[in-house]
Order: C-alpha cells, then structure tokens, then sequence
C-alpha cells in the first residue's frame, strides 16, 4: 500500500496522478505569468500616455491662462502710448 501521505479521504491518489495535477498546475500558472506580463506591459503603456495626456492639459492651460495676462498688457501698453503720443503732442511732457 501507499505512503499516508498519498491518501486522501481515504482515496489512493498515485504518483503519476500527482505528476499530472502538477503539470497541470504549472501549465496553469505559465498562462497566468504570460498574461500578467501582457498586463504589465499595457500599463506601461498607458502610464506613458497619460504623462502625455498631462504634458498637453498643461501647455493648454498655461495657453488659456496665459492669453488674457497678455491682452491685458498689450491694451495698457497700447494705452501708454497713446498717451505719451497725445502728450508730446499737445507739448505737455
């Protein structure tokens, strides 16, 4: 008879059984180690294309900011010069 070891519910369980249920068992986890470096890849991946998608919410933010600050500067130096421009020439400096 067989090793204690070998018993199961008191059902023999033979070494060629056990041999076969491991290779199964290791088929098994060769397929989950393949597809959990498809998913380690695909992260990357998608980490690589939302520090992309920042980059540009950042370029466009610092656009849409930065507009207004320049209109604004643009008006008043349109502004000084036209007075500066009125003042020389009506004398007064």
């Amino acid at each position: 008879m067989a090793a204690g070891w070998l018993k199961s519910r008191g059902a023999w369980v033979s070494p060629e059984r056990l041999y076969d249920e491991m290779r199964k068992t290791n088929d098994s986890l060769g397929k989950v180690a393949e597809e959990l470096a498809r998913v380690a890849a695909l992260l990357a991946d998608t980490r690589d294309e939302q520090t992309d998608h920042e980059a540009r919410i950042r370029a466009v933010e610092r656009w849409k900011y930065g507009v207004p600050l320049s209109a604004v500067m643009g008006l008043l130096s349109i502004i000084a010069t036209v007075t500066l421009g009125l003042s020389r020439v009506s004398g007064k400096q």
